[in-house]
């Protein structure tokens, strides 16, 4: 029988450090595309940080409207939250 995960999205889950967002953005990071969507992500060691986290940001260039851009953000958080098993599967995969 397979296991049941909880589909939430946790304070734990989200990014806020303000020094992981300065490090993110500083170019010590990587990107993978699929238009319209960019994520840059950066590995960090599991003694700073441990699990995966997210920060959503919609740029105004792109999304002129408030209502646009909050519509976005929330469909990412969705896809995350239903996909973030798998995602974490995977980076456990890979680090083995």
């Amino acid at each position: 029988m397979p296991t049941m995960h909880r589909n939430t999205f946790k304070k734990s889950e989200r990014l806020c450090s303000r020094i992981l967002m300065d490090h993110l953005f500083q170019g010590d990071n990587r990107t993978a595309s699929s238009y319209p969507i960019r994520a840059v992500f950066l590995p960090v060691e599991e003694a700073v940080h441990k699990g995966v986290s997210i920060l959503i940001s919609v740029p105004k260039k792109r999304f002129h409207d408030a209502v646009d851009r909050n519509r976005v953000k929330r469909q990412i958080r969705e896809a995350y939250r239903k996909h973030k098993h798998s995602l974490a599967e995977q980076m456990t995969a890979r680090e083995q």
